[in-house]
């Protein structure tokens, strides 16, 4: 029977799923708004490279005068999911990106509440529900934050968390589920969830889960992780290395405030007193949601569930921000690495999974209440109140947050190839998703990356290489793809070749030197003629993708294996669940 309800589950999160993104679905290849038509364009950077050039590009030479496609942290890619757009194309690829993950976080939001909560499954499915169609999700997820989809995978992280009675199995698929974060650009998503399992691995310790246990999990599950997820650490590290981000997270916000974004149905786009746009307040989930968690606060009370609490506490105040120099916000950005992230709002994905948790215990004392009464009819009775309003619920859901996530209405990508050069004015353009298909680059940035285009770069139809100084010779372009320029050079003298782009310096030469002339791309030659070809070989391709391939079958083996893991989670030891 088991066997047969998985299944099903699955088909109903992928039906649901695909209600809730109806709209951006029934629009067809038209493109989404925002931030959309920057991760349109990482898609089809990647797609056209490999159609067009035979391998995945590492270089990005149409955005912000070039930079590194491989170590960039959005690019995604690296996501099992990227190859539907060579299938369906980019904007279809997109969105069934966004029903993927929304029916990975229903199945994994229900699984966690019950196996670690003990609950039924009309109780899980509840707050599965809730947490799954939120507001975060529908306003992330509809304006092109595309790198946050990932946090659909944060309760199957906890789900490994609770099975660290077989340690390597745990720390296996706890792993996995990091490192895909990581692969599909999602690095706010791996470092709000790292904070998240490390919270639970304090709470499981405070049960008095035994440390070995907790230490041999932990200690496995990092060292799969960087080693999975090395293909995108180490290239990321030596960008963040190059151009260091560091920024302000002082934004604030009131209880009420907190209050107003769960539960307000719509906004102004502008929010008053604050630096951001209601899409990174709005977490709706609705009055009857925290009405059933306010009942599940009793509930988890009464069942030792007193993590969920102080979780919900927690977040709450990570939430609001920047308050005062101890509070949990200006602490967190104090640590290595998360002194680059901003928004603290952004923890409203986490406040929204603990209501939907405590809403799933609440729903499961009201069952039990009625499982408890002495007739027949008044369970039936309990059941149906229960069901009922959970698909009113659910239908509320659907209708304020499936508004919201309407958000698709940008041209379809579209274009021939010409000849490469670029335009200027396109950094929020219409057209700019495009400009990889049609081989146009612009100097203009839009970029999670602290980066600054060389005042050089030469925007229309000109020549993408010139000879400096001017007199000392000819150069011609002969061949271009993402990553490699040919040129046809010919010098009275010795001169530089300087190329219409910016300087990376993991750009190589096949003759004289590597050099940067205003911060664009040169390379110095001495007289005579030849051909030059100049490629971008950065140094972490190798390392970092063999440490991949290791970490990736290191993991697929412990989580194929047949050995004492599997004998103890049928014959005891340690877990996190409930029976």
């Amino acid at each position: 029977m088991r066997r047969l309800r998985i299944p099903g589950l699955i088909l109903a999160a992928l039906g649901l799923s695909a209600v809730f993104w109806r709209r951006a679905l029934s629009t067809g290849e038209q493109t989404g708004f925002g931030d959309w038509q920057f991760f349109h364009h990482m898609w089809e950077v990647a797609r056209v490279g490999i159609l067009r050039d035979g391998a995945l590009p590492l270089w990005n030479p149409h955005h912000c005068g070039g930079l590194t496609y491989f170590g960039n942290p959005q690019s995604q890619a690296f996501s099992p999911l990227f190859p539907l757009a060579f299938a369906i194309g980019t904007a279809w690829a997109s969105k069934v990106f966004l029903v993927v993950h929304t029916t990975i976080a229903l199945v994994g939001a229900y699984r966690l509440a019950e196996s670690r909560l003990g609950v039924r499954p009309l109780a899980a499915a509840i707050g599965a529900t809730i947490w799954s169609l939120s507001g975060f999700f529908a306003w992330h997820g509809g304006g092109g934050h595309a790198a946050f989809l990932p946090f659909a995978f944060a309760p199957w992280a906890l789900c490994a968390v609770g099975r660290v009675r077989d340690a390597p199995r745990a720390a296996a698929a706890l792993a996995a589920w990091m490192a895909l974060c990581l692969l599909e650009g999602g690095v706010y998503p791996t470092l709000f969830v790292g904070v998240l399992v490390a919270l639970d691995v304090v709470a499981a310790s405070a049960r008095r889960v035994p440390a070995r246990a907790l230490a041999a999990m932990c200690g496995g599950a990092l060292l799969l992780f960087l080693l999975a997820a090395a293909v995108r650490l180490l290239p990321i590290a030596v960008q963040l290395g190059r151009s260091p981000r560091p920024v302000e997270g002082l934004d604030t916000l009131g209880a009420l405030e907190v209050l107003d974004a769960l539960t307000v149905r719509a906004h102004a786009w502008r929010v008053a007193g604050h630096r951001y746009v209601w899409p990174e307040y709005g977490a709706y989930v609705g009055w009857g949601a925290l009405a059933l968690a306010g009942a599940g606060l009793l509930v988890a009370w009464r069942r030792g569930h007193l993590e969920r609490i102080a979780f919900l506490l927690l977040f709450v105040a990570v939430v609001m921000g920047d308050r005062s120099d101890w509070w949990p916000w200006p602490l967190l950005r104090r640590l290595p690495v998360y002194d680059s992230l901003r928004v603290p709002s952004r923890f409203l994905v986490f406040v929204t999974m603990e209501i939907a948790l405590l809403a799933a215990l609440g729903a499961d004392g009201l069952l039990g209440r009625s499982a408890e009464a002495a007739g027949a009819w008044i369970r039936r009775i309990g059941f149906g109140v229960v069901a009922v309003g959970a698909t009113v619920l659910a239908l509320d859901l659907l209708h304020v947050n499936g508004e919201t996530a309407d958000l698709f209405r940008e041209p379809p990508l579209s274009g021939a190839p010409g000849k490469f050069h670029l335009v200027g004015g396109a950094q929020y353009s219409r057209s700019y998703a495009s400009f990889p298909a049609r081989e146009l680059g612009t100097p203009a940035c839009y970029e999670g990356l602290i980066v600054r285009p060389p005042r050089g770069l030469r925007v229309g139809d000109v020549a993408q290489a010139r000879v400096l100084p001017a007199g000392a010779g000819e150069v011609r372009e002969t061949g271009r793809t993402r990553d490699l320029v040919r040129l046809d050079v010919d010098l009275h003298r010795p001169a530089t070749v300087v190329l219409n782009q910016a300087f990376d310096p993991d750009w190589t030469t096949s003759s004289g030197e590597i050099e940067t002339r205003a911060g664009l791309l040169a390379i110095s030659l001495p007289a005579g003629r030849r051909t030059v070809r100049a490629a971008y070989e950065p140094w972490t391709v190798l390392p970092a993708t063999a440490l991949s391939l290791a970490g990736w079958i290191a993991i697929a083996w412990l989580l194929v294996r047949r050995g004492s893991g599997a004998r103890h989670s049928r014959g005891g030891g340690t877990s996190l669940t409930v029976p």
